[in-house]
């Protein structure tokens, strides 16, 4: 029996549910998540299997009445598995989900297995999707668990795809966790890295992680004390000429993105080999590498008009206007989606403007103020390519314009090294502090039960 049913409702009218009418306790009125669990069990023929969509807060609740039902499902021992899964699996709820797979009453078990899948899966568009392979490493992980003799690898996988962390746990040490059936109270933390969100392994990981950050601070910092207009940190020189000012579509072509006729949903997935730039791809004045949006190489061909080339500056055309970025080198031939905008310096300009410069000046605060004000003046919120070609730019002689990127992109370096430092920091202290006051620290055994702390501190 597979069921998703809908979370944290109730269809009751009020009457009081009698403890008669339910073999593992009474549900609470106002929640039905215990009553599917049940209304399942019920319908099971000896032998079979439910497979039960559940939140996560299911798991551990604190209410009484729902304590009370897990209690009795664990001494019943109906709960066979259950699997946290990752957020954002459903277009109707971000909110993450496990699975519940309960057995028949007559063919009960001593443990209950739970499973940590909550890094599983590939981002397309705002939702997750579990592969094939995905649910094989699952299967193959509940049964290396439950029946170590099945368990087979998968064909064409490596050691790292088939992890999948997880604990077998006694009914005694599930009455000790007042009979929590979220994975997340029994599975050890993720250790591997796949998962972003978990600090890496080991403190003196972490550690050599900020030594190396820490050095190549010093380098760009020693790099950065020979900068022009930066050095000696002193009044500007003043230029020898006025630069002369020309609109931003005499130096570049100016290309909207593809239609979404041409470019739809129906034509991107997560799983083909050429990335789509988007609006949210546009972070810091970089486009991401998520490449979360990908479309076939026949698609990618057909589109080729559309492909970003090194050095062409992005823009937002549709959306909340954002300063815009340059593509970098790695990122030549993915292709534009239809809310951004390519500009490329002209064939003929190429003697006359860096594309580096022209980017630094479109990031400028007043020149994104400027297309936000363009953008907003239309009827639906978007900045059209004749409106963007209008921008006036000062164009000083090239030898200026190399010390002015040379400068800019030193401190934009110096800027990455600095937040680089930061963030190994945060990665340091993060594992310290669980290796000093986590779970499995050292000094987790001179620590006090939790029913002699609880009698301490009512003292």
């Amino acid at each position: 029996m597979l069921t998703n049913p809908p979370f944290n409702m109730s269809d009751s009218s009020g009457e009081q549910r009698r403890q008669g009418h339910w073999a593992y306790g009474a549900p609470p009125l106002d929640n039905d998540n215990f009553a599917w669990v049940q209304h399942c069990l019920s319908k099971l023929r000896k032998g079979g299997r439910a497979g039960i969509i559940m939140p996560n807060k299911a798991g551990n609740s604190g209410h009484r009445a729902e304590q009370a039902i897990r209690r009795n499902l664990v001494e019943g021992g109906v709960v066979d598995c259950v699997v946290a899964l990752p957020a954002q699996l459903f277009t109707s709820t971000a909110v993450p989900v496990s699975v519940w797979l309960l057995r028949h009453p007559d063919d009960p078990c001593d443990s209950t297995l739970f499973l940590d899948a909550r890094h599983m899966g590939a981002k397309d568009g705002s939702r997750r999707i579990l592969s094939t392979l995905d649910a094989e490493n699952l299967l193959n992980a509940y049964r290396a668990r439950r029946s170590p003799g099945e368990a087979a690898p998968p064909l064409g996988t490596t050691t790292a795809e088939q992890q999948v962390p997880g604990a077998l746990v006694s009914r005694e040490k599930l009455r000790q966790s007042d009979y929590s059936l979220n994975p997340l109270d029994h599975v050890a933390r993720r250790k591997d890295g796949t998962d972003n969100t978990e600090h890496e392994s080991g403190v003196g990981f972490v550690w050599e992680q900020l030594r190396h950050a820490e050095e190549h601070l010093r380098e760009v910092q020693d790099a950065a004390a020979v900068l022009p207009f930066v050095a000696d940190r002193g009044p500007l020189p003043r230029r020898v000429r006025p630069a002369s000012v020309h609109t931003l579509d005499s130096l570049c072509q100016i290309q909207a993105g593809p239609s979404y006729s041409k470019l739809g949903r129906a034509q991107r997935s997560s799983g083909g080999p050429i990335p789509v730039v988007f609006p949210r791809h546009l972070r810091d004045r970089c486009i991401t590498d998520a490449q979360d949006e990908r479309v076939s190489e026949e698609t990618a061909r057909r589109l080729r008009s559309f492909e970003l080339r090194g050095r062409d500056i992005v823009c937002v055309r549709s959306g909340a206007i954002v300063p815009p970025a340059l593509v970098r080198q790695h990122q030549d031939g993915w292709l534009m989606s239809p809310n951004v905008i390519r500009i490329r310096v002209s064939e003929g300009c190429r003697d006359r403007v860096l594309p580096e410069y022209l980017f630094h000046y479109l990031c400028l605060d007043e020149s994104v103020a400027w297309m936000r004000d363009r953008a907003a003046a239309t009827a639906a919120p978007s900045l059209r390519t004749e409106s963007l070609g209008s921008l006036r730019i000062p164009l000083p002689k090239l030898s200026e314009q190399y010390e002015i990127v040379t400068a800019l992109d030193g401190l934009d370096k110096l800027e990455r090294a600095h937040q680089t430092v930061v963030a190994s920091l945060r990665r340091a202290r993060t594992a310290l502090a669980d290796a000093l006051l986590g779970r499995s620290s050292e000094f987790a055994a001179e620590t006090p039960s939790h029913p002699s702390f609880e009698k301490e501190a009512s003292l």
